[in-house]
């Protein structure tokens, strides 16, 4: 079973908080701020993937181990289907792909690599 994280972006300062669902509902949550859930997945470097990341990926060929395609995609919350997807439909679950966070849609564009 996956942990039930949040990251909380505070419009007001500029920064960033983390909870887990325990930690959640012991702070009092300004209706600016912006609340994105953890997926339960980790990209190839380790780092936690929430609701709003921008992630890049590589898509590798079934006739060889070559990338075909590099992409970007947002992660979304599907609230037809329940789950977690990648940019327009996008299955979720395919984790053949290597997934990098790099960046969020909260995040000021030039900060996004």
């Amino acid at each position: 079973m996956r942990e039930i994280k949040f990251k909380e972006y505070v419009t007001r300062h500029g920064t960033v908080m983390f909870y887990t669902l325990a930690e959640y509902s012991n702070y009092i949550h300004l209706k600016d701020n912006i609340i994105c859930q953890f997926t339960g997945l980790q990209d190839k470097n380790g780092v936690d993937i929430y609701e709003g990341d921008i992630v890049s990926h590589a898509k590798e060929s079934s006739m060889s181990s070559k990338c075909t395609m590099i992409g970007k995609d947002i992660v979304t919350w599907d609230r037809y289907n329940c789950k977690f997807i990648l940019g327009v439909g996008d299955t979720w679950g395919m984790i053949y792909k290597k997934y990098e966070v790099i960046g969020n849609i909260h995040q000021k564009h030039e900060d996004i690599k």
